[in-house]
């Protein structure tokens, strides 16, 4: 019987001239990913080169691989004929306890190599096994005094009080200007929308790594504030995931997020992001910057305004001498708009689709009502959208309403 090999090494491929320590080591990385295949007896160019073995040759590797990974895991193995010679697949599946290690080290498949983990990876990969986090976990070595100063100020004080806190110390930093409304009592603008801030001080009390001993840091500057946060994303998420709502959220510190979503505080898991975008965008303000700097995730927010009422005065002759032309092109525009709208609309449709199918190949148990969330639209848009897909049996739902899941054909 042939089979036919991948053409390269993957994410979940690994060719192996010989069985040794590599193989274990590489079998231990997939375990610790998504799983994958060892092909024994290929180059690292993918020529076949095959292997001799004997009648207790399998078992005694299988035995090996046992007797070196912990917790223990045991592939399935299968003799392969290729070009009259033999090669040995070796597979795992994703293990369910992590991380797994060989020889006290652990491993994780990166691309096409084997990451070696570090401490503070390794500690992620168990929490994120027993479903648990950071701060179920009390800190035998600190106290309140150690906690880490922002700026000039240090906190003694709760979660919920430190973030009123650093809101009015940032506060006393910002210039303000007063409209006259004609109403008894003047209206107040600061240089920054204070909604935005506060989402930013929140989100960076919920998610930061407390296992970091660098501080939080918020510098103020004329045109902008730079917050500063210990703990890059965390699951794997990057930036242009936050950027285009494409996500299913994970929280680093989980009991600190399910406290303040108790209280009100955060509306939402998931959805700081992008409110932060929109308040600014509501605010006239120039949109924030997000990055992942050093060891931690930092925002920019700006005072800029966006289209400055005296930019658009001193406009205004260039746009009253355009006038007639634009006049003249009237008739033609509106006879156009019926197609612009729906062009726009199908457009509009097909990218949530698509969104849709994205979510559903990520969790096949993701609710209607947590579409919604993600997309930022409401659930009945998500159940016509579903009702299309269905038509069009590119998907269906298995099983009853509650305890049933989606499959992508």
């Amino acid at each position: 019987m042939i089979h036919t090999l991948p053409s390269k090494e993957n994410l979940a491929v690994e060719f192996k001239t010989s069985f040794n320590e590599e193989v274990i080591e590489t079998l231990v990385a997939f375990s610790n990913a998504k799983g994958g295949t060892v092909f024994v007896g290929v180059s690292d160019k993918g020529k076949v080169q095959g292997v001799t073995i004997g009648k207790e040759t399998i078992p005694n590797w299988i035995n090996e691989i046992k007797n070196k990974t912990n917790p223990q895991i045991i592939p399935e193995v299968e003799a392969l004929d290729i070009d009259n010679k033999t090669v040995i697949s070796l597979f795992v599946i994703e293990y369910p306890i992590k991380p797994v290690s060989t020889r006290g080290k652990y491993y994780k498949r990166v691309g096409n190599s084997n990451h070696l983990l570090s401490v503070d990876e390794i500690a992620n990969e168990h929490l994120k096994t027993i479903n648990s986090s950071w701060d179920f976990y009390i800190d035998p070595f600190h106290t309140k005094d150690d906690l880490s100063d922002i700026d000039s100020i240090s906190f003694n004080a709760d979660l919920f009080q430190e973030v009123d806190d650093i809101m009015a110390f940032i506060k006393r930093h910002l210039k303000v200007e007063y409209i006259i409304t004609g109403n008894p009592q003047r209206t107040e603008r600061f240089d920054y929308p204070l909604d935005a801030i506060r989402e930013i001080v929140v989100n960076m009390v919920v998610h930061r790594d407390y296992r970091d001993s660098s501080a939080s840091i918020i510098k103020i500057y004329d045109n902008r504030i730079e917050f500063y946060n210990p703990g890059k994303l965390y699951g794997g998420i990057t930036v242009e995931d936050l950027l285009s709502g494409n996500y299913l959220s994970k929280s680093r510190n989980k009991l600190i997020a399910k406290a303040f979503k108790a209280t009100g505080t955060i509306e939402r898991y998931g959805s700081g992001i992008m409110r932060v975008r929109k308040i600014c965008m509501d605010y006239g303000v120039k949109e924030p910057d997000f990055r992942e700097i050093a060891n931690g995730f930092q925002v920019v927010l700006y005072n800029e305004r966006v289209g400055d009422p005296q930019n658009v005065l001193e406009n205004v002759p260039n746009v009253l001498e355009n006038v007639p032309n634009v006049l003249e092109n009237v008739p033609n525009v509106l006879e156009n708009v019926p197609n612009v709208l729906e062009n726009v609309t199908e457009k509009v449709t097909e990218n949530r689709v698509d969104a849709i199918l994205e979510l559903v190949k990520n969790n096949n148990n993701i609710s209607m009502q947590d579409m919604a969330n993600i997309l930022d639209v409401d659930r009945r848009t998500i159940k016509r959208d579903l009702a299309k897909l269905k038509a069009k049996g590119l998907i269906e739902h298995i099983g009853v309403a509650r305890s049933g899941y989606w499959k992508v054909n």
